[in-house]
């Protein structure tokens, strides 16, 4: 995963930083149970600089400070 205002997205020529094209921060969490791949479920970053990750409904400080 990589910050948006980071080089790493250069090549939009700028879009992301200036969020023209929409785009945001996320991951994909999946889970198997007894060989079988459940519904994949999306972490989206919601504050990259206070650390704010929403996840299954709620707000989670990765940075363990109160939000």
């Amino acid at each position: 995963m990589a910050a948006l205002h980071s080089g790493s997205f250069a090549y939009t020529e700028g879009a992301a930083s200036t969020g023209m094209a929409g785009w945001s921060s996320a991951f994909g969490v999946f889970s198997f149970v007894g060989g079988r791949l459940l519904w994949p479920e999306l972490v989206h970053v919601v504050g990259e600089a206070a650390g704010l990750v929403s996840f299954r409904g709620e707000l989670i400080n990765v940075n363990g400070r109160p939000h």
